[in-house]
């Protein structure tokens, strides 16, 4: 995203994966939809690693109160929608307004009905909020960092 003078205000970096409407599960982009989009220089900036790591010790996590998924989460796909998944985990850690970087590492798909179970985690200039099923299953994991 670029200010009207060219320069940047935000880059951002994403790995997308083509999931098929009727199997549910990924297949090989179809040549005519691949033809719509061309692929594009790397940007000059910090690339981090698709995984987010998160302590392992359940015990340092603050458990908050679990989230319904009602429809007002649900997109388009029957899903909750990625967007959501960090407004959610902002109004958990209000301070994300002043973090530097907003990484986002997607596991699954929440649904209606299903509830989301956010641990946060502050670990050395950065916060994440694991959200998980009841199973400790992660739908997603949101990093801010301060760095």
């Amino acid at each position: 995203m670029k200010d009207s003078c060219g320069a940047f205000l935000a880059k951002a970096d994403s790995l997308w994966t083509y999931i098929s409407d009727s199997t549910g599960k990924p297949e090989r982009i179809p040549e005519d939809i691949l033809n719509g989009y061309k692929m594009e220089t790397k940007l000059d900036m910090d690339y981090q690693g698709r995984k987010i790591s998160c302590p392992d010790d359940k015990t340092r996590g603050e458990k908050c109160q679990s989230i319904y998924v009602t429809e007002h989460l649900i997109d388009a796909n029957r899903h909750v929608n990625n967007g959501r998944y960090v407004e959610l985990a902002a109004v958990l850690v209000p301070e994300a307004q002043n973090a530097g970087r907003i990484r986002v590492e997607y596991r699954r798909q929440a649904f209606l009905g299903d509830t989301i179970y956010p641990i946060i985690y502050r670990d050395s200039g950065r916060i994440i909020i694991r959200m998980s099923d009841s199973e400790d299953d992660p739908f997603t994991i949101v990093e801010f960092s301060y760095d």
